[in-house]
């Protein structure tokens, strides 16, 4: 399969040998044209133990060998302002399901900061209301517990009261609409 592949990116046909002719704007080009600094980084690396292997097990010369990664470029992460913030928790305000659903889920985020998937793999019993504590499970399936302001805790404890009262309260996740069977 290599034999196929690598003349065609370096433009002797039916030299495996050739790769030695790669050069680092090749490389750089070919994976930046295509992909995100970060993910062409991982690529490039991926490519880089490729060959390694490719280089010791044919024993030819590493194409890579020398060759630098990459920059990756840091990319701040977009911010709420604190008006836009307003706006967002004036819209999830009321009394209905949904309404403390949302407004719950907002306080959460605003007052930790956690992942989505973590938010998402919250139960009622996961939220220690009194202490002002959440335990989340965090990646690799790890527990952490985590504070929560007065405000977040009263969100919350609005939004399991309404959940109780819900029609699929008994289910583990309840969201506002019922579950359908495709899932």
């Amino acid at each position: 399969m290599v034999r196929r592949h690598l003349p065609a990116r370096t433009g002797r046909p039916g030299q495996l040998g050739a790769g030695r002719q790669l050069r680092h704007s090749a490389v750089d080009a070919w994976l930046l044209d295509r992909y995100s600094s970060a993910y062409a980084s991982n690529q490039y690396r991926a490519l880089q133990q490729f060959f390694k292997w490719l280089a010791a097990e044919d024993q030819l010369p590493d194409p890579m060998a020398g060759l630098q990664p990459p920059r990756v470029s840091q990319k701040l992460v977009p911010v709420f302002t604190s008006q836009e913030l307003r706006r967002l928790e004036q819209a999830c305000a009321g009394r209905s399901f949904a309404q403390r659903r949302d407004t719950a889920i907002i306080a959460v985020f605003t007052a930790t900061g956690i992942r989505l998937s973590e938010l998402a793999g919250l139960r009622c019993s996961d939220a220690g209301l009194w202490q002002r504590e959440i335990t989340v499970r965090g990646k690799g399936g790890k527990d952490r517990i985590v504070k929560i302001g007065h405000q977040a805790a009263r969100s919350l404890d609005r939004y399991i009261r309404a959940r109780s009262r819900h029609a699929q309260a008994r289910r583990p996740s309840c969201g506002s609409e019922p579950a359908s069977g495709n899932r």
